[in-house]
């Protein structure tokens, strides 16, 4: 039983891959952008447990089909961590190596997704020991994203996509996990960057401020 659902699943994963090929290289009005990745913050719900769970993403590639707004996001790596509510909750931390979404964006506006989504997670390493090539997540849901396209350093790194902020909301099941629900919310690590380097920056202007004030800064 395990092998013939073993042999579904990449059967599955196959046709998607090739489906992705063609979607590509076939259509000439498509956009192809990327990011460094991003950091999140989630939860999610099942009858058996309730977890939060804490993501790190490392670089995506965006394709979209401009006249469609038909989608695909691959990630390479995106490391979980989990924590429980209650202390009887066993931790699943892991990391995943082939991460794609297929989306379709019917608000058709370039600064702002909104969209209804499937995903596959696949190559899983659960707790940093161990692999099973049964181990695949599938999840659908409804995607939300705040992005800016046209940067001032485009030119130098190319088509890059900052994204302000990520939200999903959605199912996913996993044949090791079951069915969960779940949401979680991400933000572009430059945007990270930024808002710890202006956090200093404030925090130096006001110590500098208080300084003149006590008299120290003639």
């Amino acid at each position: 039983m395990l092998c013939y659902r073993l042999k579904v699943r990449i059967k599955i994963l196959i046709l998607l891959y090739f489906l992705s090929l063609n979607f590509v290289f076939s259509q000439d009005n498509i956009d192809i952008r990327w990011d460094v990745g991003d950091v999140g913050w989630g939860m999610h719900f099942s009858s058996k447990d309730n977890a939060g769970e804490i993501t790190i993403k490392l670089f995506h590639l965006f394709i979209e089909h401009k006249k469609t707004n038909i989608g695909l996001i691959f990630n390479p790596f995106n490391v979980c961590g989990n924590y429980g509510t209650d202390d009887s909750y066993i931790p699943n931390d892991q990391a995943n190596f082939l991460n794609l979404d297929f989306y379709w964006n019917f608000l058709g506006k370039e600064a702002m997704l909104f969209a209804p989504f499937v995903s596959i997670n696949y190559f899983n390493l659960r707790q940093w020991a161990s692999m099973d090539f049964a181990d695949i997540t599938f999840k659908s849901g409804l995607k939300f994203l705040l992005r800016k396209n046209n940067l001032d350093f485009e030119n130098i790194m190319g088509s890059y996509t900052f994204r302000f902020v990520e939200a999903e909301l959605g199912y996913r099941y996993n044949y090791f996990n079951g069915h969960k629900f779940y949401f979680n919310i991400n933000i572009d690590l430059i945007s990270l960057i930024f808002i710890i380097g202006s956090g200093s920056e404030m925090e130096k202007a006001k110590k500098a401020n208080d300084d003149y004030e006590r008299g120290i800064i003639r």
